[in-house]
């Protein structure tokens, strides 16, 4: 996939695909460049004519299903699981017994 702005390729970060256009994607930084339609959207790879008026355009975030976000996402702390027996502990079955003689080889 190729940046129709400024004929990079590949697009690495993320990809903007307009939804008014049939086949014009834009990189991260072309987008950033363009501003929501008040700043400039070049069009260095000249393969097939663009509107520069910003109305006709109409950018979204595009992900496939291969997409991996670069960011880890911030969501809750991540939960630890419970601290694996040794064969020493006592057994939590509630016997008594030390793990190695009582569950572990169950």
């Amino acid at each position: 996939i190729t940046c129709d702005a400024c004929a990079v390729v590949p697009i690495f970060g993320y990809r903007y695909a307009c939804k008014s256009c049939a086949s014009h994607d834009v990189c991260e930084s072309c987008y950033d460049a363009w501003a929501g339609g008040t700043g400039i959207m070049p069009n260095k790879l000249a393969k097939q004519t663009l509107s520069t008026h910003p109305a006709d355009h109409c950018f979204k975030l595009y992900k496939d299903q291969t997409f991996k976000s670069v960011v880890k996402p911030a969501g809750g702390a991540s939960v630890k699981s419970a601290p694996k027996l040794k064969p020493n502990d006592n057994c939590d079955c509630g016997s008594g017994k030390k793990y190695k003689k009582c569950c572990m080889n169950k």
